[in-house]
């Protein structure tokens, strides 16, 4: 009795696992996953949009055990750009300074500049000396106020080993600035000050492609009417427009539901110029797999279009590996809900740790799909009360046996 009280409780368990990866209508086994603890992504492709739920909750990664390993989706780089702006000065006084005890010499330099607010947060020397080794003090001041101190370092040349240029954490607007050197006489024959403002732009990008649309055109009056195809569900976010001949249209852009854009198209020529902005920019990404795109062309004749380009937005599946290869991604569950993993509050720091790249093999198509069972808890539920139903049944009998 207890041996098949065993086997009732844990035939649950068995037949839930198996369902998770029934309830998928698609798998990918994964090449060149990591090491167990580390990252690895996949990319998604056109046939993975064409089959996974609008909001991806149908995304698995499974091992080689059958147990699914965490994952976060990323859908945005980082890219850093770094802008350097020079600005000129002049040599405006060189002479000796008391500084308690010590006599300094110091060199004044102005900023050259019609700009009413400079930034600068390096320093850079020119001289023409060799050999040294210098402490310098940098102050500035603005025309009407006294001298402020920044910082101080060391500049130096020996065996061609250079260092002549000095970096502040934050920026400096003054219109002056002094060079103070602990040395009594001019430690340079000439020396010359170049200051900059050195800034790096981070900004946040979402990974793009392209891809050319299948359309149809008909024209309903004074409108051309462009049934626009996205057999694939691509998340579009724009469409681009190739026409040969010059026009200024106006435009409105739906799906099933909703208009998700309207504005101007054009393309005109100006003197020796061409403005034109060809590109439809949508509210909303859509994933329809249809968009209807009305031009109205007024008195002119119906545009002839030779071309449409959707832009839209790839995703990246990053999963901490389990240790237990080969791995599969599962897709193609129309009723699964997204899960929830405790990476999602570090996605950020994840995005920023070394990260391998795995290769997706050829998809396969589940046989043993099971559509409309909500990710195996109804089944599951069902096998639970039986068990419990025939676990209760066996006691009674145990019971009624032990009375007679």
């Amino acid at each position: 009795m207890k041996k098949i009280a065993f086997v009732i409780i844990f035939i649950p368990f068995l037949i839930s696992a198996q369902n998770e990866e029934n309830n998928c209508l698609y798998s990918q086994e994964l090449s060149g996953a990591s090491s167990a603890g580390k990252y690895t992504e996949i990319t998604l492709t056109e046939e993975h949009y064409q089959s996974t739920n609008n909001d991806l909750s149908d995304i698995r990664i499974i091992d080689s055990e059958g147990s699914f390993c965490p994952y976060i989706i990323n859908s945005t780089e980082k890219n850093s750009t770094r802008e350097t702006f020079i600005h000129e000065t002049k040599l405006i006084d060189s002479n000796t300074l008391k500084k308690g005890e010590a006599t300094n010499f110091y060199y004044d330099f102005q900023i050259i500049s019609n700009e009413n607010s400079i930034k600068v947060n390096r320093f850079h020397l020119n001289t023409d000396g060799d050999d040294f080794s210098l402490q310098v003090e940098i102050w500035g001041r603005m025309s009407k106020s006294t001298w402020s101190y920044i910082t101080k370092d060391s500049i130096y040349s020996l065996d061609n080993i250079q260092k002549k240029t000095i970096e502040t954490e934050r920026h400096h607007s003054y219109d002056y600035y002094r060079l103070l050197f602990n040395k009594k006489n001019a430690p340079f024959l000439s020396l010359e000050l170049q200051c900059d403002f050195d800034i790096i732009k981070t900004s946040i990008k979402p990974f793009q492609h392209y891809v050319d649309l299948d359309f149809s055109i008909r024209t309903d009056k004074k409108k051309s009417i462009i049934m626009i195809a996205n057999p694939d569900r691509l998340k579009i976010d724009s469409l681009t427009i190739d026409s040969n001949t010059p026009y200024k249209r106006w435009y409105t852009i739906n799906t099933s539901r909703s208009q998700i854009g309207r504005g101007y198209i054009y393309s005109l020529s100006f003197e020796d110029d061409i403005i034109e902005n060809k590109s439809i920019s949508l509210n909303d990404i859509t994933r329809e797999e249809q968009l209807k795109l009305v031009i109205d062309n007024q008195d002119d004749a119906p545009l002839s279009i030779t071309k449409i380009t959707a832009r839209y937005l790839v995703d990246k599946i990053i999963f901490r590996a389990s240790g237990h290869p080969p791995y599969k991604l599962l897709y193609g569950n129309k009723t699964a809900k997204p899960p929830v993993y405790d990476m999602r509050h570090y996605k950020e720091t994840i995005k920023e740790e070394q990260i391998s790249t795995a290769t997706l093999m050829e998809r396969i198509e589940n046989s043993g799909y099971v559509e409309n069972i909500q990710t195996g808890k109804t089944l599951f539920s069902v096998i639970i009360v039986i068990t419990g139903l025939v676990f209760s049944g066996g006691i009674i009998l145990l019971m009624i046996r032990r009375q007679n």
